[in-house]
């Protein structure tokens, strides 16, 4: 089972840590070490450090989405606290 997170101590994972995480679809991804060679360019993944990357993810497409997993599989180090609030509304699923 994951350790659970806030969105309040997600933010001390920033771009001037030396640990970067982001969430995407309130799970919590280490990205230090990935954001060097994320074919998008670090900058991508440090811009969202610290914070919810879900929407900026999604909006690269699903081929990203397919290519992107089973990479970040390997990256999931905590889970949002269920109490934290989701960055998707019922319209985001009903796409």
């Amino acid at each position: 089972m994951l350790p659970k997170i806030t969105r309040e101590q997600l933010k001390q994972y920033n771009n001037q840590a030396k640990q970067q995480w982001i969430v995407i679809d309130n799970k919590v991804y280490d990205v230090t070490k990935y954001k060097n060679i994320h074919p998008g360019g670090w900058e991508s993944i440090t811009d969202q450090a610290g914070g919810d990357a879900t929407r900026d993810f999604d909006n690269m497409g699903r081929g990203h989405r397919v290519d992107a997993l089973p990479i970040m599989e390997g990256l999931l180090v905590a889970e949002l606290h269920e109490d934290e609030p989701s960055v998707r509304t019922k319209e985001d699923y009903e796409l």
